[in-house]
């Protein structure tokens, strides 16, 4: 089955101009909602991961509304992590920044099984190393996997053709 990963490395390549930011999805009919808690921790060991320890502050990550976390709530109130995105894509950007000497991708990711979107740009740029071959675990919810100016190596997994749900 044929599927499309972006990632570049070049310094003129630019975001599509179908991207755009992420804004939490909460909606205030939802007051007593919460994240499901294997989710949260999930999100709390992949900001750890790309640099960010200070989420772990956040009690609840889907209220405390912040962008590059999307998150959708179930029919029995539970908010479930639908999209993350990291990276600075220019001095407007709020999407949690990542330490590139420090990065990496947290296998933690698998924990998100409701996840539509992953986007990093510019986290891994000066601690390269290869596309983790476990994103191909990630299932047939993940419709946009975009791996941007990130200073990979290697080859791209095939494990990735295993997302078949991604769009082009």
């Amino acid at each position: 089955m044929p599927y499309t990963v972006e990632i570049s490395d070049s310094n003129n390549s630019t975001v599509p101009s179908s991207s755009t930011p992420l804004i939490d999805a909460i909606s205030t009919k939802q007051d007593n909602a919460k994240t499901d808690c294997r989710e949260q921790q999930a999100v709390y060991d992949i900001m750890k991961a790309t640099g960010n320890d200070w989420a772990t502050d956040i009690p609840d990550v889907c209220r405390g509304r912040w962008h590059g976390i999307e998150c959708m709530s179930d029919k029995d109130n539970v908010y479930h992590i639908v999209s993350l995105s990291f990276g600075a894509l220019s001095d407007d950007t709020a999407f949690p920044t990542c330490d590139p000497t420090r990065s990496t991708i947290s296998p933690s990711i698998l924990n998100l099984p409701h996840l539509k979107t992953l986007f990093f740009y510019r986290c891994f740029s000066y601690n390269p190393h290869p596309i983790p071959s476990f994103l191909g675990q990630l299932g047939p919810s993940l419709q946009t996997l975009v791996l941007r100016e990130n200073g990979h190596i290697g080859p791209i997994p095939n494990e990735l053709g295993n997302l078949t749900r991604l769009k082009c």
